[in-house]
């Protein structure tokens, strides 16, 4: 079994990427993440994401996983971080 990681509420961590990915409709955001718009609905349905997907986008997008959690810190990985995960 994977982990998933919560939305809570009203899905932070989705209006943080459709935002990142300048799309408004869940049917082109699935598109973005190379998810089947069933398995988008599920995810919603559950109000949970699988964390190896959201690694993956983070670690494709170079994005900060702090703010794709939580929204503080800066969007983006700095050149330190990348150098640090490797």
């Amino acid at each position: 079994m994977y982990k998933e990681t919560p939305l809570n509420g009203k899905a932070p961590i989705i209006v943080r990427l459709k935002n990142h990915y300048h799309v408004k409709t869940r049917v082109l955001l699935a598109r973005k993440l190379g998810v089947a718009l069933g398995t988008y609905d599920n995810w919603m349905a559950r109000n949970r994401i699988p964390e190896a997907h959201l690694l993956r986008i983070a670690e494709e997008e170079n994005l900060n996983w702090k703010w794709l959690m939580t929204g503080l810190g800066e969007k983006f990985r700095s050149s330190e971080e990348e150098h640090d995960e490797r």
